[in-house]
């Protein structure tokens, strides 16, 4: 085998072995980031919550109602604004709250109705 081949060969095998004694040092699921990082004191691993808000009077308000009301009772409220975008400040032009859940972390998950952003659009995971 001419050398040139010899090297390249020898080089991937050593980058392979080197790649994969790395996985250890992976976690076992993805870490979480933004919202996900949030931690509450509300209910944790509950399976699935029913229909509607778990957390009395938040149903109908305004984002920065219901964020004031869940604080009032001594928890934290992440809002999901679409199925991809979730953040963790109360968005202005936003709601009103229709559905929520505990996350398995104690947070208070919020859905948000009628979503017609005012001014700048919240990126993913804006203020967590």
């Amino acid at each position: 085998m001419p050398r040139t081949k010899l090297g390249a060969l020898v080089l991937c095998v050593v980058a392979g072995i080197a790649l994969s004694g790395c996985a250890w040092l992976l976690p076992e699921r993805p870490i979480a980031v933004g919202c996900e990082l949030q931690q509450g004191n509300g209910p944790r691993d509950q399976g699935s919550d029913p229909p509607g808000i778990p957390l009395g009077g938040i149903a109908g308000l305004t984002p920065i109602q219901a964020d004031a009301a869940v604080r009032a009772a001594g928890h934290v409220a992440v809002f999901r604004l679409d199925s991809m975008t979730c953040v963790c400040v109360p968005p202005a032009g936003y709601g009103p709250v229709t559905e929520g859940w505990w996350a398995s972390n104690g947070v208070l998950w919020l859905d948000l109705e009628d979503v017609v952003p005012q001014g700048n659009k919240l990126l993913n995971n804006t203020g967590c």
